[in-house]
């Protein structure tokens, strides 16, 4: 199954990596990694994991606490965030669904 992400979902990935790039030399590109392989789970499974809220699913990442938020469509899986499990779940809840 194909996946797209909103561009919020874009910039919160790509936030994440550089500040784990700016801890660790490398660790950002782990964490590419790793939302790489978690992707790769839900294209491959995409109703594996729980609804959270209403249609949207989360699946989290193993070695960074940080979650993905997606939606199965038909045809494809819409990622709507890539969120920090510490953060306010409002930011990403009502956005829209691609």
């Amino acid at each position: 199954m194909k996946r797209s992400l909103t561009s919020e979902a874009e910039d919160e990935i790509t936030e994440a990596a550089l500040w784990y790039e700016g801890r660790r030399e490398g660790l950002g590109v782990e964490f590419l990694e790793e939302v790489e392989r978690t992707f790769q789970r839900i294209e491959e499974n995409p109703r594996l994991y729980q609804v959270v809220h209403l249609d949207i699913r989360r699946a989290n990442l193993r070695r960074f606490p940080y979650s993905v938020y997606y939606v199965v469509h038909q045809d494809h899986v819409g990622v709507m965030a890539v969120h920090h499990n510490s953060r306010d779940p409002r930011r990403w809840k009502w956005r829209r669904r691609e």
